[in-house]
């Protein structure tokens, strides 16, 4: 016979309580299936197939909780993308992100970033058009409205005729 000591702490709270995680999420299914919590743990409990379809879903009821802080959200989210990654073991991060349909915003895109330059540039150039033409409505010749606008002389002409059309 082995005889062992109970710790001091069994005094304090004699009473032990064994709770089954599945049981648990399931007595929440049924109280509340739009819960966040559900939602991150949810690749515990679904089949592949299953979780494949519904992980947009899930994922998308995590972000948009009004009722959790955004860290929260945060938390919740990277449960879930470790739990997903754990279960799909053969998928790669960004068929995981496919997956959940979270695509980089497009700022952060080289493309995004390309297309904000561009769009600068473009505004720059529709600004200094509108600049050289009202000049030259107010009688500034080509070589002045240069001298004025640090441009070249072509620039100007070009901007000029690009207005009579």
């Amino acid at each position: 016979m082995i005889e062992f000591e109970l710790p001091s702490s069994h005094d304090r709270h004699p009473l032990v309580r064994i709770l089954f995680l599945d049981e648990l999420l399931a007595d929440l299914g049924k109280r509340r299936p739009d819960s966040p919590l559900l939602a991150a743990l949810s690749p515990l409990r679904e089949s592949l197939p299953e979780l494949e379809k519904a992980a947009e879903q899930h994922y998308g009821l995590i972000q948009s909780c009004p009722d959790l802080p955004s860290e929260d959200r945060k938390i919740l989210g990277e449960i879930f993308l470790n739990l997903m990654l754990q279960r799909f073991k053969t998928k790669t991060w960004k068929e995981l992100q496919k997956m959940i349909a979270e695509l980089t915003p497009l700022h952060k895109t080289r493309a995004g970033k390309d297309l904000f330059h561009e769009g600068i540039e473009r505004g720059i150039e529709k600004g200094a058009a509108k600049l050289i033409r009202r000049m030259a409505a107010k009688g500034k010749s080509p070589a002045e409205i240069a001298e004025l606008t640090d441009l070249p002389g072509e620039k100007i002409e070009k901007f000029l005729a690009a207005g009579e059309e």
